[in-house]
């Protein structure tokens, strides 16, 4: 039997691990799971501004292969405690184009009919998929929805204003891990093609050109309160209202080839953890929708099988 000293221990211990967030994090994980994705925790990334080694709370996956490409469909998350100073979104209305939810991966450019002129292999593929599915359907999805009142900040309230922010490093975690990902789909299918081109053993011939495209989407789950706060037009004062999910906007940074400069915009889903059950379940009927669309798929990977082959027989001298 465990002595009262060590039983105080014990209590000590476990609500520091509570304190930390261990446990939402493991909450987290579990109801993504529990909704049908491939789960892990903490799993580590490279910061592509500071090239730093980093961690991502959870990370939901769902995943096919169709034909020679495998196709992910990733979410990854940050878990944050605010119980005591609520985290506020500041938003204002805005028109949106209904695929704006893609704008980071599409660069904001939205003629999915032209998918194939689309940089990214990324985009290339959500752009078919998104033609696939009449392209003004897939924005009605509850996740990839954008709400009318959109946030371009968010704060944690009630603190020291000389301190760091949590909610700011959160967005910026999230958007740099996103970011990461985005930059490493690209890499393994430069790497890819360059293997392709240029077998280790030229006189075995090339195999099968096999392809791999990850869609990664950053979310943001808070345990305590959220707000939006807005300006009502009738009283022209700000005013504050309970939520539990929005979106945030962010500028990232573009990763095509000619500039690592150029803004794009990634849309942060931001929720309370009362929310994270809904919304798992509306990101893996999402993920399923995105991961049915076989023929779009295999329209890729033949696109990009005819570049490498046109490209093939325009270098070869008569």
């Amino acid at each position: 039997m465990p002595d009262s000293g060590s039983e105080v221990l014990d209590s000590r211990v476990l609500r520091w691990l509570k304190e930390q967030g261990y446990s939402l994090e493991m909450r987290v994980a579990q109801t993504f799971k529990q909704a049908g994705f491939e789960v892990s925790q903490s799993r580590r990334y490279v910061d592509p501004e500071s090239n730093e080694i980093r961690e991502i709370d959870v990370v939901a996956s769902l995943s096919r292969q169709v034909a020679a490409i495998d196709v992910a469909v990733t979410l990854l998350v940050e878990c944050k405690y605010s119980l005591e100073k609520p985290w506020v979104i500041f938003t204002s209305t805005r028109t949106f184009d209904p695929l704006f939810y893609f704008s980071r991966i599409l660069h904001e450019k939205y003629n999915v009919y032209d998918w194939t002129a689309l940089e990214s292999l990324q985009g290339r593929l959500l752009a078919r998929i998104l033609l696939s599915l009449g392209h003004t359907n897939a924005p009605k999805s509850a996740f990839f929805s954008m709400p009318q009142n959109a946030g371009y900040n968010m704060i944690e309230s009630l603190r020291d204003p000389k301190g760091k922010d949590p909610a700011y490093a959160a967005i910026r975690q999230v958007s740099s891990c996103v970011q990461a990902y985005d930059l490493d789909t690209e890499k393994t299918f430069q790497e890819t093609i360059q293997e392709y081109e240029n077998p280790i053993e030229p006189g075995l011939g090339r195999g099968k050109l096999s392809l791999f495209c990850n869609v990664a989407f950053p979310i943001i789950v808070v345990k305590g309160k959220l707000y939006e706060c807005y300006l009502n037009p009738k009283k022209n004062e700000i005013t504050i209202t309970e939520i539990d999910n929005s979106v945030v906007l962010v500028s990232n940074k573009d990763i095509g080839e000619e500039s690592r400069t150029k803004p794009c915009t990634s849309v942060i889903r931001v929720i309370t953890e009362s929310h994270a059950g809904t919304l798992a379940a509306a990101a893996y009927q999402a993920a399923t929708m995105l991961l049915s669309q076989d023929s779009a798929i295999q329209d890729l990977w033949e696109s990009e099988f005819h570049k490498l082959e046109k490209a093939e027989i325009e270098e070869t001298p008569f």
